[in-house]
């Protein structure tokens, strides 16, 4: 009977992680444009195993030498890079799953869970993409399941590993140096100070080649750090606290709801749920996600919404276990009916958002075709040595190949006399510029325009060197 069980369960993953890949790949599919930072990491990745022109050293680190690493053995290939990242998204729901097991004793429970945030809106939309997101997301869950096994063996190795995890999460992601020190203090707070002292030891040990990397390069142990806050802090601008929130009901929708009665157990209730495994651990889910919320609501300056990848696998955790408690005294097929319910709740939000972000992504899609058009048309007009300035310059950076620059200032003569391009291409993505003012630069020539009914104009203005 328990065979029988474990190969239910066992199918039952294998079709949430089947299902899962045919969603992202299908996404996919049907946007094969790259987003901004796509190209960074691209440009970045490209540069380990051949000649790329460009580079933003500043990137989180770990991504770039990943997609290296596997370019190396397959060759450099944009679809190979996002069927790596769509790996790490159906890693992450294995892990998500082996967590959810270790909280929940009840199969449907997790189960459900381990559903949810697959088809999370989060996941589907950026599952594909080469962001640093998906894999530090990977990598904090793996971390957390050899952190719950260490509670549930008293192994030392499961801490150590845990440890080296959260510094790959940190290699992947900057911001996820939170989640380590997190798990530190409950260790630390928990009288496990032998495990604390080897979750920081596999952390720092993982941590030395990159240290000693920006120190031969750099003079500076943690130089990208540093030089990603300064970036940050010089190029963006503080978003309300706001925009957070509605992002994330948006995102979880329903599932917030059970977050009230989830903190009325946590902290004031006293009967025990059976099929809760351990309180402690729900506390310390609750803090990760609340300390998160803060940060990227107060510290962190844009409330971009792939920043709730992070918390998202906690607030479902944490959701179902409020809801689920609500209806604690009903009877159990009730609360397998309930649970159905939120499902089928959550799915259908889903439909409507992932409906949404189909039609942004083909519009995004159909309406960066003028400034694909425009990269070619630069590759074909202008040696490989060019150095092109636009506002959307990564494009022209990854696709072409070409050594580029921003349009950093308004002052167009000091522009060009500090830069000296070729080219300069102007579209509204990327900074903002008057188009009329470079119109009428004497400095420069308009030599071909790419449009379509998006309204957006791509202009290739030709530097007069002379």
């Amino acid at each position: 009977m328990v065979r029988t069980k474990y190969k239910q369960e066992l199918l039952i993953l294998i079709i949430i992680l089947v299902v899962a890949s045919a969603i992202y790949s299908l996404f996919l599919f049907i946007n094969p444009v790259t987003m901004w930072d796509e190209n960074v990491y691209l440009g970045n990745a490209r540069s380990h195993i051949g000649v790329s022109n460009f580079t933003e050293d500043f990137r989180f680190p770990l991504l770039e030498y990943v997609l290296a690493s596997i370019w190396f053995i397959t060759g450099e290939s944009l679809l190979i890079a996002r069927i790596v990242m769509i790996l790490f998204s159906l890693a992450s729901i294995l892990a998500f799953y082996l967590i959810t097991k270790e909280m929940f004793s009840e199969r449907l429970l997790y189960l459900t869970a381990t559903s949810l945030f697959a088809i999370s809106p989060l996941m589907i939309y950026w599952s594909f993409r080469i962001y640093t997101d998906i894999p530090a997301v990977c990598a904090m869950l793996f971390s957390i399941v050899f952190f719950l096994k260490y509670y549930r063996k008293k192994q030392i190795a499961y801490i150590f590993g845990s440890g080296v995890l959260t510094s790959i999460a940190f290699l992947f992601r900057f911001p996820v140096v939170l989640f380590a020190i997190i798990l530190v203090g409950y260790l630390i707070l928990d009288k496990q100070i032998k495990a604390s002292l080897f979750f920081s030891l596999g952390s720092g040990i993982t941590l030395i080649p990159w240290m000693i990397y920006n120190w031969l390069n750099y003079n500076n142990p943690i130089w990208d750090l540093l030089a990603q806050g300064g970036a940050v802090a010089t190029y963006t601008t503080m978003q309300p606290f706001s925009i957070l929130i509605i992002r994330l009901i948006e995102t979880m929708g329903l599932l917030l709801i059970g977050l009230i009665p989830f903190l009325w157990w946590l902290f004031f209730a006293k009967n025990k749920i059976r099929v809760f495994k351990k309180r402690s651990f729900f506390k310390l889910f609750f803090i990760i996600t609340l300390v998160e919320i803060l940060f990227y609501g107060f510290v962190v300056r844009l409330k971009l919404s792939r920043y709730l990848l992070t918390i998202i696998p906690f607030i479902i955790i944490i959701g179902l276990a409020g809801i689920y408690w609500l209806f604690d005294r009903i009877s159990k097929d009730k609360k397998k009916l309930i649970l159905i319910i939120v499902f089928i709740v959550f799915f259908l939000q889903l439909t409507f958002v992932g409906v949404l972000n189909i039609h942004t992504i083909y519009k995004e899609d159909f309406c960066k075709q003028p400034l694909y058009d425009a990269v070619e048309f630069v590759k074909e007009t202008y040696p490989s040595d060019s150095l092109i300035m636009a506002t959307s310059w990564p494009w022209f950076g990854y696709y072409g190949n070409f050594k580029v620059s921003s349009t950093w200032s308004n002052n167009i003569s000091l522009l060009l006399n500090k830069t000296s391009p070729d080219v300069v291409v102007l579209n509204k993505w990327g900074l903002v510029v008057n188009k009329d003012d470079y119109l009428n630069c004497t400095s420069l020539k308009k030599i071909n325009s790419f449009s379509n009914s998006c309204g957006d104009e791509v202009i290739i203005l030709d530097v007069d060197t002379n």
